[in-house]
């Protein structure tokens, strides 16, 4: 490895973001990486962290179908470029952020060049789809997982595989606190005040991280809203988090 480690990491989606800020942060803890050089593809959590971001990830966020055809020449052209980038540079090694039908096209071009390939969050290819097992073989070095039942499924189809926690297992608290949530909502700007009322019931409406998504299910959600404000004879609160400011207009 070179003195100074470069580490090309790529997350797709705000989900990936948040799980690479924490994963960078555990790298330049260690004493061998303390200097190392992270690049690639990332959201704000990443880059608070250090990482520099060389497209926007948020080209790569997209759901469903037609979606992800309008998207798809930007999507290819972020792929052809980033792999170029990855022949001149030659990172020491590519780490794949979820975002697995990005990332595995990406880590079988890095195995052919010889670089090493590591992907964080495993496919549920438990849950559906187990024949992608072979292509992740094809081009994962090592699979980090997040489910302590994952690494025997790689280990079984001879992929070294490693159980590393699941990453909100540090950030939820085991014992909530209704008051410390309400402060938090207050100090981020969504509560007026923290005085919420004792027969007021408090209904958090999370339709998703992507512009796309949101657009696509928002009508639906809405409808529900509606429905358990009618029903409901107390005062009820809903929250709707966005992950970017963006995010608003399709909610509007």
């Amino acid at each position: 490895m070179s003195m100074q480690p470069l580490i090309t990491c790529v997350a797709g989606e705000p989900s990936g973001d948040l799980l690479g800020s924490e994963l960078i942060a555990a790298c330049l803890s260690h004493p061998d990486l303390a200097h190392a050089k992270l690049v690639g593809i990332g959201g704000p959590h990443m880059q608070a962290e250090g990482f520099t971001s060389q497209w926007p990830m948020d080209q790569l966020s997209v759901r469903g179908y037609v979606e992800a055809l309008k998207q798809l020449p930007s999507i290819l052209k972020i792929r052809f470029e980033l792999v170029q980038e990855i022949q001149r540079n030659r990172p020491d090694i590519y780490i794949g952020i979820d975002a697995p039908d990005f990332n595995l096209t990406v880590e079988k071009k890095c195995r052919a060049l010889k670089i090493p390939t590591l992907h964080y969050i495993s496919p549920s290819i438990w849950a559906w789809r187990g024949g992608r097992i072979h292509g992740i073989k094809k081009a994962v070095d090592h699979m980090l997982c997040i489910f302590p039942f994952e690494p025997k499924i790689y280990h079984d189809a001879g992929l070294a595989a490693t159980y590393v926690g699941h990453p909100l297992a540090s950030m939820i608290p085991r014992k909530p606190s209704p008051e410390l949530a309400k402060k938090k909502l207050f100090d981020l700007g969504f509560l007026e005040s923290t005085a919420i009322l004792a027969d007021e019931t408090v209904i958090a409406v999370l339709p998703g991280s992507r512009k796309s998504e949101i657009s696509y299910v928002a009508p639906g959600f809405f409808q529900t809203i509606q429905a358990i404000d009618h029903m409901h004879s107390g005062p009820v609160r809903f929250l709707v988090p966005v992950a970017k400011p963006f995010l608003q207009e399709p909610l509007q």
